[in-house]
C-alpha cells in the first residue's frame, strides 16, 4: 500500500482558505477565524501536527480517533487514501470524516463490502466500532423478502434498527420524516430552554426576542428543512411548536384572545412553513446549479416507484414543482434566488393584552 505522503504547507493553507467562518468550534475549542489570523504561524503549526499523527499514528480513545478541530479534513484525506480500491461512487458511498455510510442493493453485497472495509481500515490501525454500527433495512422498495437478514461484523452481528441518526438527521427505514420532525422539534425546546434568560425576561423588548428566536432557536428546529416532503399535519407541529415557543416568550396565553398573527407580527418572525418553502427553493436552485455528475444531482434525478393504487404519495420534487408553478413565470427563472414575500402584521401594543404590554413597554 505504501506510506500516507506528508501534507504540505500549501495543502493546509487551501483548506483553511475554504472554510467558512462563524462555524461550531472543534473539541480543542478555537475557532477557525484564529488559524486565520495566524497567517503562516498557523500554517506551519496545523502542518507539523498534521505530519505528527501522519508519522507516528493516531491516537485510539475507546476505538475512537481523537483529533483537532481540523480532523475531518485530515479523516478525510486517510480514508480517501485507504479505500480509494473499494469506494463506491456517491449515493452508494458516503463519507464525512469518520462517519461512514456504506448502501447496496443487497445483503450479500453490503457484507462483502463491509469485510472489505473493515480489512482495509484495521490493516491500517483504525478501529471500526462494534457498538456504533448498526444495520438498516429500506422497505420503500421492491427487496422486503430481505428485511430478515443478518450482517455481521467479524462475527459480531450488527443490531437492526428502524431508525438512524447521520449527521443529525433522522433517517427512518420506510422513508418517512415524522421522526426527524420530533428530533427538531425537541431541538428546539432545548435551544429555547437554553436562552429561557432572554426569551422570558419582561425587560427585554419583543423585537430583540425575535432576533433571539430568529437567530438561535429555529435554525436549530429547521435544521435539513429544505430536504423535508412536509405532509399538512407535519406543518401543523411545526407551527403549533413555533406558536407555543413565541406566546410564552411574549407572556401571551390563550385567554387573552390574541391571533395568532398578531403574535408573530410583534416578533417580526415569518410563518415556519412559509420560511421552509423559501429554504427549500433556495436548496432546489443549489441543486440545479450543480454539475450532473454531483451527488445531489443524482439522487434528484433518480427515478421513483411506480404508482399503486390510492393516492400517490408525497415527494419533495413534487412539492417544488407546486410551488415553483405557483410563483408564475416572472419569478420562477432562478429558484434559488427567490424568497417568499411574506406580509407579517405587526400588531399594536394596545391589543396584545396587558401581559404582553408590560413586556412590550419595558
Amino acid at each position: 500500500m505504501g506510506p500516507i505522503p506528508s501534507i504540505s504547507e500549501e495543502e493546509v493553507r487551501v483548506a483553511l482558505h475554504e472554510m467558512a467562518t462563524n462555524k461550531a468550534v472543534g473539541p480543542d475549542e478555537i475557532p477557525v477565524e484564529v488559524w486565520k489570523m495566524l497567517n503562516d504561524t498557523g500554517v506551519k503549526f496545523i502542518t507539523g501536527v498534521f505530519n505528527a499523527v501522519l508519522s507516528e499514528g493516531i491516537q485510539m480513545n475507546g476505538g475512537e480517533a481523537t483529533l483537532f478541530s481540523l480532523s475531518p479534513l485530515l479523516f478525510n484525506l486517510v480514508m480517501d487514501y485507504l479505500t480509494r480500491e473499494i469506494q463506491h461512487p456517491p449515493p452508494w458511498d458516503i463519507l464525512y470524516a469518520d462517519d461512514i455510510v456504506l448502501i447496496r442493493k443487497t445483503p450479500e453485497e453490503l457484507q462483502q463490502s463491509l469485510d472489505l472495509w473493515r480489512n482495509s481500515l484495521e490493516a491500517a490501525g483504525l478501529r471500526i466500532s462494534r457498538e456504533k454500527t448498526v444495520y438498516m433495512h429500506c422497505s420503500f422498495g421492491d427487496n422486503d423478502d430481505q428485511a430478515q437478514a443478518h450482517i455481521q461484523l467479524q462475527g459480531t452481528p450488527l443490531p437492526i434498527v428502524t431508525q438512524c441518526k447521520y449527521l443529525g438527521s433522522i433517517i427512518s427505514h420506510d422513508g418517512s420524516i415524522d421522526a426527524d420532525i420530533s428530533s427538531r422539534i425537541n431541538t428546539g425546546w432545548i435551544k429555547w430552554r437554553e436562552l429561557t434568560g432572554v426569551l422570558c425576561d419582561k425587560r427585554m423588548p419583543v423585537p430583540i426576542k425575535g432576533k433571539v428566536y430568529k437567530a438561535a432557536v429555529r435554525p436549530a428546529m429547521l435544521y435539513g428543512s429544505e430536504c423535508w416532503p412536509l405532509k399538512k399535519q407535519q406543518e401543523d407541529r411545526l407551527h403549533s411548536a413555533e406558536m407555543k415557543m413565541l406566546r410564552w416568550a411574549g407572556g401571551v396565553t390563550r385567554l387573552d384572545h390574541i391571533r395568532n398573527t398578531h403574535v408573530r407580527g410583534s416578533f417580526r418572525v415569518a410563518p415556519v412553513y412559509e420560511k421552509i418553502m423559501e429554504g427549500r427553493l433556495r436548496w432546489y436552485g443549489h441543486v440545479n446549479r450543480r454539475s450532473p455528475n454531483h451527488m445531489t444531482r443524482k439522487v434528484l434525478d433518480m427515478e421513483t416507484q411506480p404508482r399503486g393504487r390510492g393516492r400517490p404519495r408525497l415527494t419533495w420534487l413534487g412539492l417544488v414543482h407546486r410551488k415553483y408553478e405557483a410563483v408564475g413565470p416572472d419569478k420562477s427563472d432562478d429558484p434559488g434566488s427567490f424568497e417568499l414575500e411574506t406580509e407579517i402584521k405587526e400588531s399594536r401594543p394596545q391589543i396584545m393584552g396587558k401581559r404582553f404590554l408590560s413586556a412590550w413597554a419595558e
